[in-house]
């Protein structure tokens, strides 16, 4: 990997979503075909991997753009206190309810409501969500007169609905109804041919905020960026940059600026995710593509690993769409 000039282009960006790489053009995709359709979404993915941005993307992308766009961390809601946060309260409806309150399904109206983490929501709560997407209508608590909401529901969740409904902890229904439509957001470690082009948008902004004025990263730096495997994704990274941009002092991010966690890396390490079953050529697909991100895009270095020819490496690429 080379260094990376940080003012050499202009950074592109999808609605504040930074990638170019082919599984991020297919998020890209779904993103405008949800943005055309009033339907329920799920995005699903690791946690840090961009899901808030691209529920934003949809809604300003849709019919609802001209509404609010309304997040709620469905897991930080206190059990007994959901059905109050998602459909407000009446004066004197429970101890503390000292004046009448709008609930989020209220507020978001005409608008986006972004359920995050869904998977922690507690179960009554979900069955509350489930009514309210059946028949669009909710009461405040302690009220007895009806509402009507036209809000556009997106979930989205880092935990694996299937297996929670498995557990006895999500239900059946509720997810069949989140899964009309599945945008998964994939992994920083899928798409490395992103983490420069990230990098770069990261130190322009945290050279504006911090007055700083980095105008490289060294390529030793980038090295170690394009080899560690993130497991805290695009969030990850962006803390990683904003550390190390505050730390530095000339105009070069260096490797001393890096967290130590990011020096220590297992050359052995077991990239492959394989599973029986598993077709052959997705084996080789995932093989060629960590090899590809272990040396830092090197084609010339992959082909030497790999034991196979230059042209049969472009042959493998092409075929994968790599």
């Amino acid at each position: 990997m080379q260094e990376l000039n940080i003012k050499e282009k202009q950074v592109k960006s999808f609605d504040g979503i930074v990638g170019q790489s082919k599984i991020m053009e297919d998020v890209y995709w779904k993103i405008g075909l949800a943005a055309q359709n009033d339907v329920t979404v799920l995005i699903t993915g690791e946690s840090g991997t961009g899901k808030e941005l691209v529920a934003r993307s949809i809604h300003v992308r849709s019919k609802q753009s001209s509404g609010p766009f309304i997040a709620v961390n469905s897991g930080a809601m206190v059990k007994d206190l959901a059905p109050s946060e998602l459909f407000g309260h009446e004066k004197g409806a429970f101890t503390g309810a000292t004046e009448l309150k709008d609930g989020v399904f209220e507020n978001a109206n005409d608008g986006t409501l972004f359920l995050d983490e869904v998977s922690s929501m507690d179960y009554k709560a979900q069955t509350s969500i489930l009514r309210i997407l059946e028949n669009r209508e909710f009461r405040r608590v302690g009220g007895k007169k009806t509402y009507k909401t036209n809000a556009r529901i997106i979930a989205a969740t880092n935990k694996d609905l299937r297996k929670a409904i498995e557990e006895g902890k999500f239900r059946k229904d509720l997810f069949y109804r989140f899964e009309v439509f599945t945008i998964n957001v994939p992994p920083l470690r899928k798409r490395w041919k992103d983490i420069p082009p990230l990098v770069k948008a990261f130190v322009n902004t945290f050279n504006s905020e911090l007055n700083k004025n980095i105008k490289k990263v060294s390529k030793n730096t980038m090295d170690i960026l394009m080899k560690y495997d993130w497991p805290g994704n695009v969030r990850e990274l962006k803390n990683v940059i904003q550390r190390a941009v505050l730390l530095s002092q000339g105009t070069v991010l260096l490797v001393e600026h890096l967290p130590e966690r990011l020096h220590v890396q297992d050359p052995k390490k077991k990239f492959l995710d394989v599973e029986i079953g598993m077709p052959l050529h997705e084996i080789e697909k995932q093989y060629i593509e960590r090899t590809l991100w272990w040396l830092g895009g090197n084609k010339a270095k992959a082909a030497e690993t790999l034991k196979i020819s230059r042209r049969a490496l472009y042959n493998k690429i092409e075929e994968y769409n790599l």
